[in-house]
């Protein structure tokens, strides 16, 4: 395991979302979830997810956990309050967008106007996929009070060096504060064992857009 002593945690700044969206989105841009909203292409991948991951950070509830190495950012982590959750902040809703001299309605993301426009960009296929994953995550979303974690990544060059770990320790140290039950969602099966060494136990599995999710809880 390499060095990882080196690794600073401390919350996120307001100057260092845009860099932490760019973090995210190039950690994020290979898995399974990630292909299956925005397709085979890795660099259009990352701008459709550098502007989610912007909402995400710069809307959150609470200071996001980033880890830095010389200053640099290399991985973060964030936990939403109950009822703050990313999938309820995207439910669908119906949209009117003028494109040129038409208005087409369309149901899409509740995501912000500023963001909802790179989005577009990307094609009305790829926010239809979004609204869908969406859905389906708020089926899963546990109706009883809880902590979602909603992202813990490390920047693509940086994984598989602990780097993870030891923000999910300093994350556990933290909802083990609360008390409610914590949950998150993961695309791929050797994130469900990381996340079973910190206590969390697979409740739930469904396929969206071909891609095998499987949800988790840790109880106190």
């Amino acid at each position: 395991m390499p060095e990882i002593s080196d690794i600073e945690l401390s919350t996120l700044k307001p100057e260092e979302v845009s860099l932490a969206a760019g973090v995210a989105a190039r950690g994020m841009r290979d898995n399974p979830s990630s292909i299956a909203l925005f397709g085979r292409d890795p660099a259009r991948r990352e701008r459709a997810l550098e502007p989610t991951y912007h909402w995400i950070l710069s809307s959150s509830k609470r200071p996001c956990l980033v880890a830095k190495r010389d200053g640099r950012i290399v991985g973060l982590a964030a936990l939403a309050p109950p009822d703050q959750c990313f999938f309820r902040q995207i439910a669908s809703r119906q949209k009117t967008v003028r494109i040129g001299q038409m208005r087409l309605g369309i149901a899409v993301p509740s995501v912000p106007w500023h963001l909802l426009f790179p989005l577009l960009r990307l094609g009305f296929g790829a926010l239809g996929r979004l609204s869908t994953w969406g859905e389906v995550g708020m089926q899963h979303d546990p109706d009883e009070r809880h902590q979602h974690i909603e992202l813990v990544v490390v920047d693509a060059d940086l994984q598989g060096q602990g780097i993870g770990g030891k923000m999910m320790d300093e994350l556990c140290r933290e909802i083990d504060e609360l008390p409610d039950v914590s949950y998150l969602e993961t695309d791929k099966p050797e994130n469900v064992r990381f996340y079973e060494r910190f206590g969390f136990k697979v409740s739930g599995e469904s396929t969206v857009l071909e891609t095998r999710v499987w949800y988790m809880e840790r109880r106190h």
